[in-house]
């Protein structure tokens, strides 16, 4: 089931506040597995680091997770129909049951967010935690993160997109982040972003109104401002 809704809660990423502990590696793989315990879950085969993971770019610590596109380049890559896309919330899910490993999502992914289970006979991503979202808790990498680089918000909040002076800002892309996958660039309302698909995005700084949607959009926080 496809669709998505302008009210759908994400998740946002501040990697400017990530500090690289990996508690929220931690806290997925205990949320994920029936045992409760981080040793138990990693006896029982969930171990830290699948369904987010924290990776470092030179001297900066970037969370990285299924972003639950609006036009995730994964669904269509499956071709025995595994992955789907909740038309209420947005989130995009693979069904493990009918997942055959074929890893064609894996390679769709720009993110790098999907990856072969630990088994290597299955892939799997960030789910929400859609089971504590549903007893009104919130996702466990959120709830454990100790510098809240990770926010759980309706689509935009809480981003810091909008500055107390937005003009006197000066946007751009981090080449070494950026994954190339194309949300900035289409979502600017101006085109001032140009680029092409899998490879870094620039801003033209004469066209950009600093209106600071690329910023609120990226999923991995490649673009920044100063």
């Amino acid at each position: 089931m496809t669709g998505s809704t302008k009210s759908q809660k994400r998740i946002v990423v501040h990697a400017e506040r990530c500090v690289g502990c990996k508690a929220c590696e931690i806290a997925c793989a205990v949320a994920h597995s029936a045992a409760g315990s981080l040793t138990d879950a990693i006896g029982a085969g969930e171990n830290p680091g699948y369904r987010i993971r924290v990776e470092q770019h030179g001297s900066k610590s970037v969370p990285i997770r299924c972003s639950h596109c609006e036009n995730p380049e994964c669904l269509p890559a499956c071709p025995v129909g595994a992955i789907t896309k909740d038309a209420k919330t947005g989130y995009v899910f693979i069904d493990s049951e009918t997942c055959t490993g074929c890893r064609k999502c894996i390679k769709a992914c720009p993110f790098d967010a999907i990856v072969p289970s630990p088994n290597r006979k299955k892939a799997i991503k960030c789910d929400m935690c859609v089971h504590l979202l549903a007893k009104g808790e919130l996702p466990a990498c959120v709830d454990a993160c100790p510098t809240n680089a990770l926010v759980f918000g309706a689509d935009g909040e809480n981003s810091g997109a909008v500055a107390s002076d937005p003009h006197s800002m000066v946007y751009g892309i981090d080449a070494d982040l950026c994954k190339g996958c194309g949300i900035c660039l289409k979502n600017c309302p101006v085109d001032a972003i140009s680029g092409e698909k899998r490879t870094p995005h620039v801003i033209d700084q004469v066209k950009c109104t600093k209106c600071g949607t690329c910023l609120a959009k990226c999923p991995i926080t490649a673009v920044f401002r100063t």
